[in-house]
């Protein structure tokens, strides 16, 4: 009898050892298929199946001498390692707590607590999107009150520069206005849980920032309206400003012949 209860005490050490590893390497495998693992955690997850494979080839070996002790049948590393999950490992059956009657091992729950970590990664996902959406219309809101005021310094100033710098500007919320029309997109759905009104940068004016003017042209522009005082003429250079662009022209033109 202790002879009997001392290979029987070895073979379940042995079997809870070879269970260990088997459980944690199918765990690894499968984190490998789930897509918010990084490549970085792929990589570690791939360098530790490799260590664990070799650990799993020698736990076999000490199941199988213990096995053979008691009369169990033997293991062979093939058939272990193309176990996939849980259920499919018969060893498990054999342990001391039968486990097949536990709710994870049946593959609806097994999906169902996938699905499950999907909803909260995307809640969270939504959390941190609501933060960006807003940072992006604050963002677009204070480039165009800067564009106003550079373009107004440049014209009061004559600036010979000041029709490049405009068609820039222009250039530049032309991509505005189609990013807002995105955003308006966005506030409408009926699932939008964050603010569609404009943010305050830090270290910005807050009147300045939350000018409802700025706003409103930006959100006229994304729907397609025309927002007052807007003839398309408004920012036409005078004839004086495009001789003295041309002169400037001419004199970069004859700068890089003579060089």
């Amino acid at each position: 009898m202790a002879v009997q209860y001392i290979h029987n005490r070895k073979y379940h050490q042995a079997l809870n050892n070879l269970q260990r590893l088997v459980v944690l390497r199918l765990m690894e495998l499968h984190k490998l298929n789930i897509a918010q693992t990084g490549y970085k955690m792929r990589t570690h997850i791939a360098k530790s199946l490799q260590n664990r494979c070799k650990a799993i080839r020698t736990a076999i070996k000490v199941y199988n001498d213990t096995a053979h002790a008691i009369g169990r049948p033997a293991l062979e590393w093939s058939k272990v390692s193309n176990h996939s999950f849980l259920e499919e490992f018969t060893l498990l059956h054999e342990t001391r707590n039968d486990i097949r009657a536990r709710a994870w091992t049946q593959p609806v729950m097994r999906e169902l607590m996938k699905q499950s970590l999907r909803v909260e990664r995307a809640e969270e996902e939504i959390l941190r999107l609501n933060v960006e959406v807003r940072r992006l219309h604050t963002a677009i809101v204070d480039e165009e009150r800067e564009f106003a005021r550079v373009l107004r310094d440049l014209q009061q100033a004559g600036n010979p520069i000041y029709g490049a710098v405009l068609e820039s500007c222009e250039h530049r919320m032309r991509v505005n206005a189609c990013v807002m029309q995105r955003l308006e997109d966005i506030f409408a759905l009926s699932g939008f849980t964050g603010s569609s009104e404009v943010g305050v940068r830090l270290g910005s004016d807050v009147d300045s920032s939350t000018s409802p003017a700025a706003t409103s042209r930006l959100r006229g522009e994304a729907r397609g309206e025309a927002t007052p005082g807007d003839d398309g003429d408004a920012h036409e250079p005078d004839d004086d400003q495009l001789q003295e662009i041309g002169n400037l022209v001419d004199y970069i033109t004859d700068l890089e012949v003579g060089s």
